[in-house]
């Protein structure tokens, strides 16, 4: 039997302090933007996904030389940067109340540690594309 070089993931990423931030289409648009991005580089296969009013379920797999981890950092930079200028054009007072306190950065969109499960069987799998 083979077995994958890295299995199916259930990824969910939340706005940090679950701000309302995606019920705007244009944050929205980010996400499957990024996600289409994603796929066209062949960075993963995209099952599924859902995003709500704070945050986003994926079901991906990486593909070829990235890692679950760079798959989810990139996804969270790359969405959090596009957020946050979305937010200070139209919603500057929701934008300033994603204000971090951590020195190293001015703005937090995402919460720090995504959830990420591995779906290493198709009951699994078939539970999370259910969710």
């Amino acid at each position: 039997m083979q077995f994958p070089k890295e299995w199916p993931q259930f990824f969910t990423a939340t706005i940090h302090q679950w701000k309302p931030c995606l019920t705007d289409n244009k944050c929205k648009d980010i996400i499957i933007e990024c996600l289409q991005t994603m796929v066209h580089k062949k960075q993963i296969e995209l099952n599924a996904f859902a995003i709500l009013n704070n945050h986003v379920h994926v079901i991906w797999q990486p593909l070829g030389i990235y890692s679950p981890a760079q798959i989810h950092s990139s996804f969270t930079n790359f969405t959090g940067k596009q957020i946050k200028n979305i937010l200070a054009q139209h919603q500057p007072t929701l934008l300033e109340e994603m204000r971090s306190k951590n020195l190293n950065r001015v703005y937090q969109i995402w919460k720090r540690r995504s959830l990420s499960i591995e779906l290493s069987s198709e009951a699994v799998f078939e539970q999370k594309l259910d969710y």
